[in-house]
């Protein structure tokens, strides 16, 4: 009866060492394994997350600038807005777009009469205007009498900066 007793406790042991190597430490590698890809993949949501908000900012800022690299635009938005402020255009040259590896930059050269209060109410609506306009020079030669209008040299820029594209993932 010893024996049978010995050697059943023998397979005991065995049979422990074998549940505690093969499956309980093969499993607690998998949960190992599942952990780490569970921490993996939140970061890569967070990051997409990130991204995402991000591409929007840039997406809001890119709204206000010029739609197309066009300076037509640029040259036909603020005549209009200084047509609105009672502006008399004598002269409107468009510059050549500059473009540049990630934005283009467009700009217009104008020559106009105004008084101070219109040029005050021009400059607040380029200010407040939806798109963003970067006054660049102005040049104001004094009128000779009170009742004639200032000669202003103005040149405005903007910049266009095309839709970015998201990047797809890999194998996609």
């Amino acid at each position: 009866m010893r024996p049978v007793l010995v050697f059943s406790a023998v397979m005991f042991a065995l049979a422990g060492l074998f549940g505690y190597h093969v499956i309980y430490k093969g499993h607690q590698a998998t949960v190992s394994r599942l952990r780490a890809l569970t921490v993996q993949e939140q970061q890569t949501q967070k990051l997409q997350a990130d991204v995402a908000a991000l591409y929007g900012r840039v997406e809001r800022y890119r709204a206000r600038l010029a739609p197309e690299p066009d300076p037509s635009w640029l040259a036909n938005r603020v005549v209009a807005l200084g047509e609105q402020a009672g502006l008399k255009f004598t002269t409107i040259d468009r510059e050549a777009p500059q473009a540049s590896a990630h934005y283009t930059r467009l700009a217009v050269t104008l020559q106009f009469q105004a008084s101070y209060h219109q040029l005050g109410a021009f400059l607040d609506q380029l200010e407040r205007a939806e798109h963003f306009f970067r006054v660049e020079r102005m040049e104001m030669a004094k009128p000779q009498t009170d009742r004639e209008l200032s000669s202003v040299l103005l040149v405005l820029s903007t910049f266009h900066l095309p839709r970015i594209q998201p990047a797809t993932k890999k194998g996609a």
